[in-house]
């Protein structure tokens, strides 16, 4: 029997590029992928949310929305097997039926057999980024983008990435001995270097005297699609802890680059989070 999964997209295009790969990864041990968009129609009107558009179509992925009923249907399945007080009376839903998976309690080596019919998964999945990996020239080539593509624009100036309005309000921006540490680091292997900045604070960038020597700055009016595939095309990265410079890396990456992250993404997250890579740690 041909078994569903419905995958949650969600948050920025980062988070999304995470999530559609999980799906991706779905389908290809079987499933029907089928996409909930709800949040980028409730995100407006929730507090303590940045709204967010829906980015995936403009880097031509494929997207099958689930349907109003499925939908439903599955709320409604959700509701009966966390219900402590009606799921004693359902016991065969969450055996095969319905299953609800959330990231930290998904188990990557349970069997395709052992998924109910309809299997509903809510998480940005990157806690275990083998999905991601394994299918990098698939997604390079959704996106439209191909390795020869990135070596023809390549330059080898430096990518820097600063994040700060929203985490700001977080509590998880970086600070200016992060970007300190991180350009003394590269100089000792690159000696001199032209760098470029891509920020959402832009006049925060200009008043710290570590960028004075910044070829160009890029803003948040910047269109997000075309800054990506952008900052593709850098050689040596200095990320931010956001997956969107992340994966600006991941995808950005040659043999000889230099690619150096925070040794720890945020106090909210663990010290392995997206770590598992040969990335130089900083720390500040």
């Amino acid at each position: 029997m041909r078994k569903y999964a419905i995958v949650e997209i969600k948050g920025g295009l980062g988070n999304q590029i995470f999530q559609y790969s999980f799906a991706k990864y779905l389908e290809n041990v079987g499933f029907k992928v089928l996409f909930n968009l709800n949040f980028f129609k409730s995100s407006k009107n929730l507090n303590n949310v940045t709204e967010r558009e829906f980015l995936l179509e403009e880097l031509s992925c494929e997207i099958d929305e689930v349907n109003k009923a499925l939908q439903k249907l599955s709320d409604i399945f959700n509701y009966l097997i966390n219900s402590k007080k009606i799921k004693k009376y359902f016991p065969l839903i969450n055996k095969y039926i319905y299953k609800y998976f959330k990231e930290k309690d998904y188990d990557k080596n349970l069997e395709y057999k052992n998924y109910s019919i309809i299997n509903y998964f809510d998480g940005y999945w990157q806690n275990n980024i083998h999905h991601l990996k394994t299918q990098k020239e698939l997604l390079l080539n959704i996106f439209n983008i191909n390795h020869e593509d990135i070596e023809n624009l390549n330059n080898d100036r430096v990518l820097i990435h600063v994040r700060r309005q929203d985490y700001l309000k977080l509590g998880i921006n970086l600070t200016e001995s992060y970007y300190k540490n991180s350009i003394n680091l590269l100089k000792k292997d690159l000696k001199e270097f032209e760098f470029d900045i891509f920020t959402d604070d832009k006049e925060w960038v200009l008043n710290q005297g570590i960028f004075s020597d910044c070829r160009k700055i890029y803003g948040e009016n910047e269109d997000p699609i075309k800054s990506f595939i952008k900052m593709l095309c850098y050689k040596h990265f200095i990320i931010a802890n956001s997956t969107y410079s992340y994966l600006a890396a991941f995808f950005g990456e040659k043999k000889d680059s230099k690619v150096l992250m925070p040794y720890r993404w945020s106090i909210k997250k663990d010290n392995n989070f997206l770590t598992e890579n040969s990335w130089e740690k900083v720390k500040f």
